[in-house]
Formats: C-alpha cells, structure tokens, sequence
C-alpha cells in the first residue's frame, strides 16, 4: 500500500499489504477484511424417554448458538428407518428445555428408538443421538450377539419364551438388507452360527429378529 493509502506508488514509508476484495458466504470480516470464521454450536445436555403405560414422555434440554425453528420427533420400530412424529416449535434463547408425549398404543415393537431432527434458522438440519426405550409389556425376546465386533462368524443367541418360528434380517450400514434366515426358537436359549458373515465387507450391520409382531436389533461391527 502506497503513501496516504493510496493503491499504487512506493511501498515506502507505507507498507505492502495482500487486501481481500470480497469475503465469502457465512465469513464476517473485520476493518482490516480479514475472514473470521465462527463455528455456531448446537449441543444436546439431555434426551430422555420413559414409559408410561402406553405413553412415551420425552424430554430434552440443548443450548444453540443459533434459532431453532423447529424440533422434529422421529421414532423407528428397528433403530434404522425413522417416521416424523411430531413437530415442536423451537423457543428463543440459547439454553431451553422441552417435552412431549408420543401415543405408543397401537405400535408391536418391544423396544422403540427415539431421535430428534433440528432446523436451523439458516435451513440447515442436525440430527441428535438415538436412544432406546424397552416396552416391557411387549417384551417377547432377547437377542445378544457375542462376541462383538464379529470376525470370521456371527453368534446369535436368543431367549425365548415358548415355541415360535423367527426371522432374522443383517442389514449394512446403509440400510440395504444382505441376508434373510428363518429359524424355529424352542423356549429358552437358542444358538445360531452364521459363517456367510466372512464373505461381507468389513463395517457396521444391523441384526434384526423377528417374532410375529415384535422386532429386536442389534447392531454389530464385522472386522477382518
């Protein structure tokens, strides 16, 4: 920058400076149009659910740097595909609280899985952490993977209460189902081996048991 400011002559006794003509999207500048960028948080303190009787009560408290224009309900019967329950209206002020109900008489699932969708002033959405709620009533059977992570096998075993018939689903991380078995389950525990599972690429897979109305999911990580 020459004398006086000007653009042009002598650097001395001024001083050379790169200036920045124009500041991109979602960059404030300073006087001396430097971009700063800021970082806007959103942070979720809590999110509950508890049961009572055939009513899930959710509550939450978040802290956010910008307006949440709404906070959209998801509920899923297998962790992995997701329906809008609700919409809530988001409050002003960084630092809120919230809770509402969600009906669960006429669902089958024997375990519920809750999330919370947020849009942002700017149009932008973030999701929050998915938490799982058992409907003990509906409880029928219960699933455990071990051991996990999976290497060469998948080790199912499932507890159950009388004689039925199950079927099991793996889903990849993507939610594209890769396999499908039917088993007979005799009360109490019942063993399976799945040696197919050394054939799929290594990453995160969804395990799903099916028993005429109820469905469990386990997640599971197969490495090489």
């Amino acid at each position: 920058m020459g004398t006086n400011g000007s653009l042009s002559g002598a650097a001395s006794p001024g001083s050379r400076t790169m200036l920045q003509r124009a500041a991109g999207s979602f960059c404030l500048t300073e006087r001396d149009w430097r971009c700063i960028n800021y970082v806007l948080k959103l942070e979720l303190i809590s999110f509950k659910a508890e049961l009572h009787n055939q009513t899930t009560q959710l509550n939450w408290t978040m802290v956010s740097d910008e307006k949440v224009n709404r906070i959209i309900v998801q509920r899923s019967n297998d962790g992995i595909s997701f329906t809008n329950i609700q919409s809530v209206q988001g409050k002003p002020g960084e630092t809120n609280s919230y809770q509402t109900t969600d009906d669960i008489g006429n669902t089958n699932s024997g375990i519920l899985y809750y999330r919370l969708s947020f849009i942002m002033e700017n149009g932008i959405m973030k999701f929050s952490n998915t938490i799982s709620l058992q409907v003990e009533n509906k409880k029928a059977i219960d699933v455990r993977i071990n051991p996990n992570p999976v290497r060469n096998q998948l080790q199912v075993f499932v507890n159950a209460q009388s004689l039925s018939n199950a079927k099991l689903f793996i889903v990849d991380g993507n939610g594209k189902m890769i396999k499908t078995y039917t088993e007979k389950l005799l009360p109490g525990v019942n063993k399976f081996i799945y040696n197919e599972v050394s054939n799929f690429p290594q990453g995160l897979y969804f395990l799903q048991v099916e028993i005429g109305e109820v469905i469990v999911t386990q997640k599971f990580s197969l490495i090489k």
